[in-house]
């Protein structure tokens, strides 16, 4: 049996998709945010969708301190090589239901994220924290994904196609990194699985409109007004193995922006370029190791990536993630549990 996570392992199926572009990236490629983590949905079977039911868990990324600009030394956003450092805390709590709706030969899924984080800059800090600069916890823009639509290949073969949109409905203010414009991110994966291996690759196309001028480094000035952020493809990976409840393997995580940042105000890139990043074309690799027990009611999964190439980016960082998932209702729990004493 292809043994999709079973209740609660199906939950971290469905947890964290790209294709719901979770959480705020942190990548200060533009002085503007955007509305996808890379390497969110890592060690998920993405292509395949859980069992009926609703699904909800936690997502815990902690980013060790990196520097600002990325591995990839001085570039024509940042000639100075910089050395400030950037990090985060990011918690994400998804709400995921899996209608057992037939619609085009596929299964169908409709969820909405929330993720909440607080950062920090620095320009000398290492370990742990506390650091200098620090945000308070803040609501980062809420990711919805109406439409997500998964069909069985054969043979243990998965193929989805999403849609899904992030509206800047998080907290705003000039400290905040929330992007004040929204995005929008039709995305595909493609999964196997059996009895032992879980293969998946998970990608998405984020599409973005144009600042208000309301958001970040840019706020309330020329080139804040009418800002737009490049478009951006991004790639989740996962080989896993499973050994009874414990499943081990190599993760990994790509993102590419295929279009340069446009500064609002008609101003030109070439005009500010040497003073604040306004017009990067970010670009990250990254690669790591996931661990994950199946405790039954609940799934727990643990990875380590490290971004290990990055241009216009936050780079040359390590980050640690934790993903707790659980089906909170299914068909079969409006049925009478019967115990023996």
């Amino acid at each position: 049996m292809l043994e999709l996570r079973r209740g609660a392992l199906a939950a971290a199926g469905a947890l964290l998709i790209l294709t719901v572009g979770v959480s705020t990236s942190f990548a200060v490629e533009s002085s503007s945010f955007t509305n996808t983590l890379g390497g969110a949905s890592v060690g998920v079977p993405a292509g395949a969708a859980p069992p009926q039911g609703v699904y909800t868990g936690i997502e815990v990324v902690w980013p060790l301190p990196a520097t600002a600009y990325g591995n990839a030394g001085a570039s024509s956003v940042n000639p100075t090589g910089s050395s400030e450092k950037i990090g985060a805390a990011i918690g994400i709590i998804p709400v995921v239901w899996s209608t057992g709706w037939n619609i085009f030969g596929a299964n169908y899924t409709v969820s909405v994220i929330q993720p909440f984080y607080t950062a920090f800059t620095c320009a000398t800090c290492s370990g742990p924290g506390p650091y200098p600069g620090l945000v308070l916890p803040t609501v980062a823009n809420t990711v919805w994904q109406p439409i997500n639509l998964s069909w069985k290949l054969g043979g243990g073969w998965f193929f989805d196609a999403a849609f899904s949109f992030v509206a800047p409905d998080g907290s705003n203010w000039a400290t905040t990194s929330n992007p004040d414009y929204w995005s929008f991110a039709p995305g595909w994966a493609i999964s196997y699985l059996d009895k032992n291996w879980v293969v998946s690759a998970n990608m998405a196309y984020f599409i973005n409109t144009k600042s208000q001028g309301t958001c970040c480094a840019l706020s309330g000035t020329t080139a804040g007004n009418g800002y737009l952020s490049g478009q951006e493809f991004y790639l989740d990976w996962t080989v896993l193995y499973r050994i009874g409840k414990w499943e081990i393997g190599p993760v990994g995580y790509v993102i590419d922006q295929t279009t340069t940042d446009i500064p609002g105000g008609g101003i030109p890139c070439s005009a500010i370029v040497g003073t604040v990043v306004h017009c990067g074309q970010q670009q990250a690799i990254a690669a790591g190791a996931l661990v994950g027990y199946d405790f039954g009611p609940m799934t727990v999964q643990t990875w380590v990536t490290d971004q290990f190439y990055s241009k216009d980016t936050p780079g040359g960082g390590i980050s640690v993630w934790t993903r707790f998932g659980f089906r909170i209702w299914g068909p079969e729990a409006a049925s009478p549990i019967v115990t023996k004493n």
